[in-house]
């Protein structure tokens, strides 16, 4: 599970460069730079792999296609609602919003995929959502009519929404992996990672110049800064291809909860924002989430 932390981890630190850049870039000019900036080092790792080990790409079927375009949809969809979801509420928490997506994916992949996780991986799956609803907790109460009315709200909706993205998306991009016919996971998933970019950065170029040209001229002109995002965005998805190459989704996800406890520490180091005693608790849920996971 070490590629699932280190996708996790990687993901939170461009997370984190995207929220700096959303004031200058605006929201989906910071979205656009997770996909665009990546394309260099996600070819140039492409690149060196299968030089390194003499491999050759494989056949790519229709299938291949299909999946890992509807992948990239959901992921434009899921970039876009959390980029705006930081405008609202504090680093950590809204990306502890986003954390629903364990549970999601691992409802969709038991639907697309018909793979039913283990006790072990739904307790420690349900440890993570009480985490989850701990930091999205403005006083650390969790009343059911606190919750609905939390849930119902801009915040909670968005939220709920960039977890069903990105829940389906990882799926979906687990699902296209596989099409490929190759033993190498890790060209499968190198492969993947590249020509996900490639359709996510040539779909949205035409739509910002029709709806946001003043910010996609600013994912251009910023783009020493953007570089930052490029790096961790295509080493966190390379990362969580390996993962789901090698496990299923909903195991590889739970284990990248702990995104949220680096989530906290920058939000704390970094933003300045003060870390509250439940999302310290919080913390301690999600530890021992992972911890069940690795022991099982």
């Amino acid at each position: 599970m070490f590629m699932a932390i280190l996708g996790a981890a990687a993901q939170a630190m461009r997370t984190a460069g995207q929220k700096r850049l959303t004031t200058p870039a605006g929201p989906i000019g910071a979205s656009f730079m997770r996909f665009c900036y990546a394309i260099p080092f996600s070819c140039a790792w492409l690149g060196i792999w299968l030089y390194g080990t003499s491999a050759t790409i494989p056949s790519i079927p229709v299938t291949f296609w299909f999946w890992v375009l509807l992948a990239s949809l959901l992921q434009i969809g899921f970039t876009i609602t959390l980029v705006l979801l930081l405008q609202l509420r504090n680093f950590a928490a809204g990306v502890a919003f986003s954390k629903t997506e364990v549970l999601q994916a691992a409802i969709f992949e038991a639907i697309l995929v018909g793979y039913i996780a283990s006790l072990h991986t739904v307790l420690a799956i349900i440890i993570g959502c009480i985490a989850v609803l701990l930091l999205s907790s403005a006083q650390g109460a969790l009343y059911l009519p606190d919750l609905v009315k939390r849930v119902a709200s801009r915040v909670g909706l968005l939220g709920l929404s960039s977890g069903t993205f990105l829940g389906s998306a990882t799926v979906c991009y687990s699902i296209a992996s596989s099409h490929l016919i190759s033993d190498d996971y890790i060209m499968r998933a190198s492969l993947t990672a590249a020509i996900a970019t490639i359709l996510q950065t040539a779909m949205m170029i035409p739509v910002m110049l029709f709806l946001a040209k003043d910010q996609l001229y600013s994912a251009f002109r910023l783009w020493r800064p953007a570089l930052f995002i490029g790096v961790f965005s295509s080493l966190s998805t390379i990362s969580w291809f390996v993962a789901f190459a090698l496990h299923y989704v909903g195991p590889a996800r739970a284990i990248g909860q702990i995104e949220l406890v680096i989530s906290l520490l920058i939000s704390g180091l970094f933003f300045k924002e003060t870390i509250r005693r439940t999302e310290y608790i919080a913390i301690a849920l999600l530890s021992l989430s992972v911890l069940i996971i690795l022991l099982s």
